[in-house]
């Protein structure tokens, strides 16, 4: 691996200590795309991460939300989003668990996250993540995800997979609108050797053959703006949240 490609995962209090930088380059990415993005409900862009030696695909929805609450039970969602029965806006979410740990420097919460995925692709795919909260403003939450060495082990009989630098979420409600922001760095799903697939994910992406990469961002966009129009639908997603931390699964300290 050349020296300037980051690690797939890295110790729990190093990515404890590079929450807040990467929080503040979300935020600035996603300010940036607000400014020059119109009123599109969708926009997908990328940008090549010389630090992660790969792409970062930047997904910007806008919804009409009329209601504050609304978006603060988004937010919840998406913290505790591996705990989840379902994802309604990623229906490739099969199950997880979501672990507290004692947050990051100005983070208003943190915790280890271990979400399965069915990809498509004949095996169910792992993850392993930091994930971090922080409020940079009023109405404005940014997670950070980030893939760690830390107990618990991976679920048995799963293809493991990374998360890179910059990824994660920034949720803003601002004049009625939500906006989401997916960022996300990843260099392959763990189908080829790592150096192999990086190669060839990134020789695809450069080729602009990364078609169906960007139509499953923009088919998850599509489900969170249907998700997100139906308030009803977002308060039964927060209930179920709300059982999971009664019945202790989601708010257990390691």
């Amino acid at each position: 691996m050349p020296p300037s490609h980051m690690p797939v995962e890295i110790a729990l209090p190093s990515a404890l200590d590079e929450s807040a930088t990467v929080a503040a380059a979300l935020m600035e990415m996603a300010l940036a795309a607000e400014r020059d993005g119109g009123l599109q409900p969708v926009r997908i862009l990328r940008r090549w991460e010389a630090r992660a030696g790969t792409y970062t695909y930047h997904t910007h929805v806008q919804v009409a939300c009329a209601d504050v609450s609304t978006f603060s039970k988004v937010v919840d969602c998406f913290f505790h989003a591996a705990a989840l029965p379902a994802q309604p806006w990623y229906s490739q979410f099969l199950r997880g668990q979501s672990l507290s740990v004692v947050p990051a420097a100005g983070a208003t919460r943190s915790a280890i996250c271990l979400p399965e995925f069915d990809f498509g692709l004949g095996k169910v795919h792992s993850y392993r993540q930091l994930v971090s909260e922080f409020s940079f403003a009023n109405h404005c939450h940014v997670l950070v995800l980030r893939s760690v060495s830390a107990d618990p082990d991976f679920p048995a009989n799963t293809v493991v997979a990374f998360t890179l630098s910059p990824t994660g979420d920034v949720l803003r409600w601002r004049n009625g609108v939500l906006h989401w922001h997916h960022i996300c760095t990843v260099a392959g799903v763990g189908i080829l050797p790592a150096p192999i697939e990086r190669q060839v994910m990134n020789m695809l992406r450069w080729l602009r053959l990364d078609h169906a990469e960007r139509k499953t961002y923009r088919e998850e966009a599509e489900c969170f703006i249907r998700w997100v129009s139906d308030p009803a639908s977002v308060s039964a997603t927060w209930d179920s949240i709300q059982h999971l931390v009664s019945l202790n699964t989601v708010s257990d300290e390691i």
